[in-house]
């Protein structure tokens, strides 16, 4: 890992499932962007996306942005006023399906 949010959260899991993936290509994270996102092959060969980042970001991403912004807006609010710092993660399972804010 090449960042410490990354080095944190693979230090804290078995890495051992995610050898069931193999990782296509990698944009890294990128100012303008506020996120960086992977392509993924899963063993049956499937695909799918994920990108991480900032939740404003990835919350105008998702599909249902309507629906789901009231409850995220208020979680990334509730971790600010305890000093914690929020971050975004959505997957998608094609180009041309949205993105999924997990």
């Amino acid at each position: 890992p090449k960042d410490a949010l990354d080095t944190l959260v693979l230090t804290a899991i078995d890495l051992a499932p995610l050898d069931m993936y193999e990782q296509i290509s990698h944009i890294p994270f990128d100012t303008s962007l506020k996120r960086t996102e992977a392509t993924l092959r899963r063993r049956d060969g499937s695909v799918f996306r994920v990108t991480k980042g900032a939740p404003d970001v990835l919350l105008a991403m998702s599909y249902n942005a309507t629906e789901i912004r009231g409850m995220v807006e208020e979680r990334v609010m509730e971790l600010a006023k305890r000093g914690v710092r929020a971050l975004g993660v959505a997957c998608s399972s094609s180009e041309e399906e949205g993105w999924v804010l997990m």
